[in-house]
């Protein structure tokens, strides 16, 4: 009784854990069957007001069997931009629409501007190489205007026909609809306060790399000491070697007071002369004194 309940419970564990693995292998099949979303982005995402920028739009292929073949990409009416200009990018030709403005704008190359850059488009003059790439477009435009942000409106068209509009409100995209590219607008770079102790900081910094390269002075300095005495005690050994040459071997030393004059010396009257003593010839004796010599005659 005990075995088939056993029995039973084993089948019924290996059951659930088939269909769990089963489950999973679908949930997993549709996973990668379905594309990976990925929205229309813009950097920097961040702009100083005044000043110039140059924004990459990034957009992306996400239609299967399909690539982007047209790029529109609007800009806000509210804040025009006095001078927009399209770069060049490989594979895509830009083109710009301009529209009148009702309040001249000063712009960076041009004194007054009376009509600014309402659109610009770029058109793909060939297939992408691979399937599910990435337009990266180019833009660069200013002075960036007095606002919180720039709200760009991107229309994409695919060679199919379908059309994605990219001017929606940050979330998830939905069908045919997706988030607008957004760069927000900073204080202008020129009247930004400057950080609390700027110039002393600029000094220490200044003053802390005067250190180093005293430090490395003072190795230099050190390594020539080393190497003058070095070159001294070279030349003190070679002049000395000068002044006391070596002793040539093989030849008889002459007979004289020992190198130290301040020991006395023994007294040797009587005694016989030896072959090496170099003595002079006939009955005379040597005696020595403390640093002198005399000779006399044997009575």
């Amino acid at each position: 009784m005990n075995r088939s309940v056993r029995v039973r419970g084993v089948r019924t564990v290996r059951s659930a854990l088939a269909g769990a693995l089963a489950s999973g292998v679908l949930v997993g099949g549709l996973a990668f069957a379905a594309p990976a979303g990925a929205d229309v982005t813009v950097a920097p995402a961040q702009a100083y007001r005044g000043d110039a920028a140059k924004l990459t739009f990034r957009v992306p292929d996400e239609r299967t069997g399909a690539y982007t073949t047209r790029v529109e990409l609007r800009l806000p009416e509210s804040t025009p931009i006095a001078e927009v200009y399209p770069m060049s990018v490989p594979d895509w030709g830009p083109s710009t629409t301009t529209r009148p403005l009702d309040q001249a704008l000063t712009g960076i190359h041009h004194g007054a501007v009376t009509e600014v850059t309402s659109m610009v488009t770029w058109v793909r003059t060939a297939p992408p190489a691979a399937a599910g790439g990435v337009a990266e477009l180019v833009v660069s435009l200013g002075p960036m205007p007095e606002a919180e942000e720039l709200v760009f409106d991107l229309t994409q068209t695919y060679s199919d026909g379908t059309q994605v509009r990219w001017s929606g409100p940050p979330g998830p995209a939905t069908a045919g609809t997706g988030p607008a590219p957004v760069v927000a607008l900073l204080p202008s770079s020129a009247m930004a306060p400057a950080p609390a102790g700027n110039e002393a900081g600029n000094s220490e910094v200044a003053g802390a790399g005067e250190p180093a390269t005293d430090g490395f002075s003072n190795v230099l300095r050190i390594g020539l000491l080393l190497v003058l005495l070095v070159v001294a005690a070279l030349g003190g050994a070679a002049v000395a070697r000068r002044r006391h040459p070596a002793t040539v071997t093989g030849v008889p030393a002459l007979p004289g007071p020992p190198a130290d004059s301040s020991d006395a010396a023994a007294t040797t009257a009587g005694e016989p002369a030896t072959a090496g003593d170099a003595e002079p010839a006939g009955d005379a004796a040597r005696t020595e004194a403390a640093g002198s010599s005399r000779w006399r005659l044997r009575s």
